[in-house]
């Protein structure tokens, strides 16, 4: 190993700041994370809550809700090359105390992000529906599905608006501002879901498709709100509503960072795609147990994802002010969290989920509930893996290192996963547990990828 490989080489265990140091380092991770936690808390609740209001329509439409929304997010998180971008970017601007080029950096992405939601949206509406048959859906859960996917991406360019602005901010160290309009957001959502898929006030009853125009209804909503901060002042990023003009070279420099980090969400979702039509092999009933499982998992994984945004930021902040001592003690101290975190809510987890299942989703059947348990017991076991891959890989991306993420994500979902549940369903006619097993060997794979990146420091050397 060459000198310069063992000077950028990242200890585990021996700190370098002093003590004033580090706790500055961790009311800066909290001050981030504690807002994610909320507001990612929030939408999540806003998606159980309509798949809980959808689900006392029937399995058919629960299953086609969240079916829908799996190929809604495929497409959709190709703006995380955008928003990822955007995010790396506007960090180290402002960590480099230049902050009207962070507002530059914001307002390009606006101008190509807005071009791009409109290309995605008519490709999504156009491959809704062979989407749905192909994955092997019954014919009511292909019609349910194509009208709430449909209607879902007729929003989806002032949606995606809103997304890049949030992005933006939590880039320039505020995440308490898109936390505040989230919550603004997901009170409209809520009330009307309830209001359109049960019509109320004498509206009709919309069922499925008035379930996708509340989400529309709220993020149009919150983009709104969002654009009123910056002739209000009230904008952490300076940016200027006039003078909307492409610059290839900042646009450029969005994707080149962002890019890996789409493309690693992308190969995710089709992956979770792929894994669902496994899942269907089992049934309408198996493939609902699933859908309540996946319900319930994002507010077990709260901890690691506000952890991560926090990472993504302050890893590049201190990397554009070149504070490499502080980026390194980021990793350390997001890793203990968020692996403690994730640790405790497992074992919360493994022993209330047949209560939580019960309580949600009150319609289901005996079995349908036995088998949500079971998978919902088997993701706590997982969840603390899930907390050593989510904190690297947020520390990766705000060094602009987004490709050994991507490597990982890809090299665990479909070999790790994908790859054994075939061979566990194909060959040996598994029962279901040993598919959904699949996400152990997934999660090793990824955090043996991002973590010999991360000790390797090599990530310092990024140019963005």
């Amino acid at each position: 190993m060459s000198d310069t490989s063992k000077s950028l080489r990242l200890s585990l265990f021996r700190e370098s700041l002093n003590a004033e140091e580090l706790a500055e380092l961790r009311s800066a991770l909290w001050r981030l994370a504690w807002p994610v936690f909320v507001a990612q808390g929030m939408s999540q609740a806003v998606v159980l809550a309509s798949r809980i209001m959808v689900n006392s329509l029937g399995e058919a439409e629960l299953a086609a809700v969240g079916v829908g929304q799996m190929i809604f997010f495929a497409l959709i998180v190709l703006l995380g090359a955008v928003g990822m971008g955007v995010t790396a970017l506007v960090a180290r601007h402002v960590g480099a105390g230049e902050p009207e080029q962070a507002g530059l950096v914001l307002k390009q992405s606006l101008i190509v992000g807005s071009l791009f939601a409109g290309l995605i949206s008519v490709a999504g509406i156009l491959s809704a529906r062979p989407l749905l048959r192909a994955l092997g859906n019954a014919p009511e859960v292909v019609e349910h599905g194509a009208n709430y996917i449909n209607t879902l991406y007729l929003g989806l360019v002032p949606m995606a608006l809103g997304f890049f602005i949030g992005a933006g901010l939590r880039g320039a160290g505020d995440a308490r501002t898109p936390m505040i309009i989230s919550v603004f957001m997901n009170f409209i959502n809520v009330f009307a879901c309830w209001v359109l898929v049960f019509g109320k006030f004498g509206l009709p009853k919309m069922g499925v498709t008035g379930a996708a125009l509340a989400m529309d209804i709220s993020f149009i909503s919150a983009t709104v709100v969002f654009f009123l901060l910056f002739p209000l002042k009230l904008s952490a990023v300076p940016m200027h509503l006039s003078g909307w003009k492409l610059e290839k070279a900042t646009a450029w420099r969005i994707f080149r960072i962002g890019a890996p980090t789409a493309a690693e969400w992308e190969l995710l979702q089709i992956g979770l795609v792929v894994f669902i039509s496994i899942v269907n092999h089992y049934g309408t009933g198996t493939t609902a147990a699933y859908i309540i499982g996946m319900s319930v998992l994002p507010f077990a994984q709260l901890p690691a994802f506000g952890l991560q945004a926090a990472t993504t930021t302050v890893v590049g902040q201190s990397l554009g002010g070149k504070n490499y001592a502080r980026a390194e003690s980021t990793f350390r101290l997001s890793l203990r969290w968020s692996l403690g975190w994730m640790a405790l809510l497992g074992f919360a987890t493994f022993f209330l989920s047949g209560p939580l299942v019960r309580t949600l989703f009150p319609n289901d059947n005996p079995e349908t509930y036995r088998l949500a348990t079971l998978y919902l017991q088997l993701i706590a076991v997982t969840q603390p893996l899930m907390g050593i891959a989510f904190a690297v890989s947020g520390g990766l991306r705000g060094a602009g290192d987004t490709v050994w993420p991507l490597i990982g994500q890809a090299t665990g979902m479909y070999l790790g996963r994908i790859g054994l549940a075939l061979i566990a369903q194909r060959w040996f006619h598994a029962p279901v547990i040993f598919i959904w097993a699949s996400m152990f060997p997934d999660f090793l794979i990824r955090i043996i990828i991002v973590s010999s990146r991360m000790r390797s420091g090599k990530w310092k050397m990024v140019r963005v």
